[in-house]
């Protein structure tokens, strides 16, 4: 009985101290839309997202970053407080995000890339997703030359992909893939593109869409932002613009020297377009190397984010900030990953 009196003790006084040193959360998004096809679940419909922005506004949470990393700085991190975030600097983040952004009140901080500002191309893995998850027949290898080495891929039964199976795999993510499926071949080519450089990565597709018989178009739901809606994006006194490298790249596949040109090209751009100074960097992909954070820096920035999934502490490294990724879900189930968060 004693014994049982101290577990429960030990439990009341950790759920306190968890209570009390509550940190701060950074929320991750990357697009308000109803997509047809969503494999990577980055998608938030505009519906959810307004329920999530009511959640925030009803608590009181929202702060702006730059409000989060000065408090950082001083050793007064505010307890239960919430950044908003969003990468990749999709069209919908002016067209959808900000004005529900601006009818709840609540800041946000848009990462983009600006190579994208002049592209006539989707995201290399949209146009991917276009290629290989859409019904009909391919090949059944695929030959991928990579780097000079060539990747045989097998579709096997995969090969005939049909409308019952593209409309089955809408509410499945590629992480629960089964083996053997279209899906599970998408993410396998998937893997070996997303090693490669820009370039590289935009030759490979040319080579499929040629595999495939097939030339993707620029869909208008796919579109990104171009530099003069980047500047239409800044304007108002809640939205702030982050630099996410040039190209996308996976900054953990890349040596110091091109990290640097990624990661200062893509600050100079924006300072230049803009004409302020842009202090936010978030890594592709969430991924770095171990010479990243000091890159970024020494380019001036004075914080970056991550994909790492936790709350923002005091010991929070300050180039290093984790972030949550939300989820498509109602209000209810928003708040509930809310209250988890504040206590990861």
């Amino acid at each position: 009985m004693r014994r049982r009196k101290v577990r429960d003790l030990l439990t009341i006084a950790r759920r306190t101290w968890r209570a009390i040193t509550a940190g701060a959360v950074i929320l991750n998004y990357h697009r308000v839309a109803d997509l047809e096809s969503d494999p990577w679940g980055v998608a938030v419909s505009r519906q959810h997202f307004s329920e999530h922005l009511e959640v925030i506004r009803r608590l009181g949470l929202a702060v702006r970053l730059k409000d989060l990393v000065e408090a950082h700085r001083r050793r007064r991190m505010p307890r239960r407080s919430v950044v908003l975030t969003f990468d990749d600097g999709y069209l919908d983040s002016l067209r959808d995000a900000k004005p529900c952004l601006e009818r709840a009140g609540i800041p946000a901080t848009f990462y983009v890339t600006t190579a994208r500002f002049a592209a006539r191309r989707e995201y290399w893995w949209d146009e991917l997703e276009w290629l290989l998850l859409r019904p009909g027949t391919l090949p059944s290898v695929l030959r991928l030359t990579i780097r000079g080495e060539t990747k045989l891929i097998e579709l096997a039964g995969a090969a005939d992909y049909s409308e019952t199976d593209w409309r089955r795999d809408r509410s499945v993510r590629v992480w629960e893939a089964r083996p053997g499926t279209r899906l599970s071949f998408y993410m396998q080519v998937h893997a070996a593109l997303k090693q490669l450089q820009h370039p590289e990565q935009q030759a490979a597709l040319d080579a499929i869409a040629e595999w495939s018989g097939a030339t993707p178009p620029v869909r208008s739901t796919h579109l990104t932002l171009d530099a003069d809606e980047v500047v239409e994006l800044a304007g108002g006194n809640a939205i702030d613009i982050g630099a996410h490298t040039r190209t996308h790249t996976d900054l953990s596949n890349c040596d110091p020297a091109l990290q640097e040109r990624e990661i200062a090209g893509a600050k100079e751009s924006l300072q230049e377009i803009l004409g302020s100074v842009i202090e936010s960097f978030a890594y592709p992909y969430g991924t770095f190397g171990p010479e990243s954070a000091e890159i970024v820096r020494r380019a001036g920035f004075t914080n970056a984010c991550t994909m790492i999934k936790t709350s923002v502490r005091s010991s929070s490294h300050p180039y290093l900030l984790p972030r949550i990724g939300v989820p498509d879900c109602d209000g209810d189930a928003f708040e509930r990953l809310l209250r988890r968060s504040f206590q990861s």
